[in-house]
């Protein structure tokens, strides 16, 4: 909903959609993606493209439904009933002693 909420502002808001990763914690039994490949693709994928969500392995291609509507779909109608108010911001003067 947030990316929804401020699609009209200058604020970037992109989805990260991990799956299972291998970490340290919980038991010693190796399961899921390999961390370090996940974060090298997803962090690289952040500043090269324009996706609002990143997913990897199983979860870089979801098309998520609720009740027959796709969930940007839900996003976006949410966003639009609970508008971010706008305003006008004065252009940022340093005081005397700032520099």
């Amino acid at each position: 909903v947030l990316r929804y909420s401020l699609a009209h502002t200058g604020c970037r808001v992109v989805e990260l959609v991990p799956p299972a990763v291998q970490t340290t914690l919980g038991d010693a039994t190796p399961h899921g993606a390999p961390l370090n490949d996940f974060c090298d693709t997803v962090f690289a994928r952040l500043t090269t493209t324009e996706a609002e969500s990143i997913g990897y392995g199983p979860t870089a291609h979801l098309d998520t439904v609720i009740a027959g509507q796709p969930i940007e779909s839900l996003f976006r109608q949410s966003a639009d009933r609970n508008p971010i108010p706008m305003y006008e911001q004065e252009p940022f003067t340093p005081p005397q002693d700032y520099y």
